[in-house]
């Protein structure tokens, strides 16, 4: 079988992941991440209130996700702190002539073993902590789908269809998107936070 260049571990280790269509629009991906961050607001407001630890709001919305769109995104792997490029450690550049950096996204969708099919992926912050400059430095090297950056003889080429910076505020959430390496666009998505109080 021919190496596929998408392969992060060149072939060595683990059979590859096929082929299979995976293509989602950002508009789609864009109501899903609004209906979970709304679904959020709904059940684990008092997480956000308390000032509780980002993983663990961002547990609640990995949970919250997968239990809405499993079906939907049956074909690919959706994780939370996942630090793996293939079976070595997840590294990108944030800046040419700058060292390698590891990572462990907090939320992503993606295939396992293959950088063909990454689809998402969500930097979290919270009101208390919302300085997104270091996230946003990350979602562009990892939507970037050039190749080229070279770590250990790798190439890191994730190419994420999407990435989004999430800053929850204690009454909006803030959707910083980036896509192609470049940051887009920004909305604030206003959230009815009293709502069955």
């Amino acid at each position: 079988m021919d190496q596929c260049k998408n392969c992060p571990q060149e072939g060595k280790r683990w059979k590859c992941v096929g082929e299979f269509e995976a293509n989602y629009k950002k508009g789609e991906v864009r109501e899903d991440i609004i209906h979970v961050l709304k679904l959020l607001y709904e059940q684990e407001r008092e997480l956000i209130i308390r000032k509780v630890s980002e993983r663990t709001i961002t547990a609640k919305f990995f949970n919250l996700f997968v239990q809405e769109y499993r079906d939907k995104y049956a074909q690919l792997n959706i994780d939370t702190e996942y630090n793996r490029n293939g079976v070595e450690a997840k590294y990108y550049i944030p800046g040419i002539g700058m060292d390698a950096r590891s990572a462990s996204p907090d939320f992503i969708v993606h295939k396992r073993n293959c950088n063909k099919h990454n689809v998402l992926m969500i930097e979290f912050k919270t009101y208390w902590g919302k300085d997104t400059s270091e996230d946003l430095i990350k979602l562009k090297a990892f939507t970037n789908p050039h190749e080229g950056l070279i770590y250990k003889d790798k190439i890191l080429s994730y190419a994420y269809d999407f990435g989004v910076s999430v800053v929850l505020n204690k009454d909006n959430v803030v959707l910083q998107w980036v896509m192609d390496g470049v940051r887009r666009e920004t909305e604030i998505l206003a959230i009815d936070f009293h709502k069955g109080q």
